[in-house]
C-alpha cells in the first residue's frame, strides 16, 4: 500500500479484544489458556498469527457467520463463549443494540492492537492536506473527540 498510498499520523490505536458473556469471562495471560471455549468467528477476517495459528493447530474450535453482529448476538445467548472484534466495531454494535452492552464484557488485555490511519493516494491533489489533517487529528485527540467518533 505504500507504493501508492501517503498516510496521515495515526489518529486511534485500535484494539482487539476478546469479548465474554459477562456471566463467563475468564481470566487468560495467553489465547493457550482459552483453548476449552467455543469462539466465534466472522467470515473473511483475520485475528492475528497466535490466533490464526491455534485455529489452524485446532487448538480453538471457532464457529463463523457472516457478521460481527451475529457473534454478538450468539455470544449473548450463549451459543459461543468468545468473541474477537476490534473495540471501534463493538462500540458500533452496542450502539445499534444496546441491551448487548448489558450482558457482554471484553478482555482488558488486547488479542492485538496498532495504529489505524488515513490513506490517501500519492495521485490526489488531497496530498497537500495531510499537515492540515494532521494538526486537526492531535487537536481531535487531546480535546477527546477521537475517542467520542470510534468509542462513545
Amino acid at each position: 500500500r505504500e507504493k501508492y498510498l501517503v498516510y496521515s499520523d495515526p489518529i486511534i490505536v485500535v484494539r482487539d479484544l476478546i469479548w465474554f458473556h459477562k456471566n463467563n469471562s475468564p481470566k487468560w495471560n495467553q489465547l493457550a489458556d482459552l483453548k476449552h471455549l467455543k469462539f466465534g468467528r466472522t467470515r473473511g477476517f483475520q485475528y492475528g498469527s497466535e490466533f490464526e495459528d491455534a485455529v489452524i493447530k485446532n487448538s480453538i474450535s471457532i464457529e463463523e457467520v457472516e457478521s460481527d453482529k451475529q457473534n454478538f448476538i450468539k455470544l449473548k445467548l450463549g451459543r459461543i463463549d468468545a468473541f474477537v472484534a476490534n473495540e471501534i466495531t463493538a462500540a458500533e454494535i452496542f450502539r445499534q443494540i444496546p441491551e448487548l452492552k448489558e450482558s457482554i464484557v471484553s478482555s482488558f488485555k488486547p488479542l492485538k492492537e496498532g495504529p489505524m490511519y488515513m490513506g490517501f493516494s500519492k495521485k490526489s491533489p488531497a496530498v497537500k492536506l495531510i499537515p492540515y489533517v494532521n494538526k486537526v487529528i492531535k487537536q481531535y485527540q487531546s480535546d477527546g473527540t477521537i475517542k467520542k467518533i470510534f468509542l462513545e
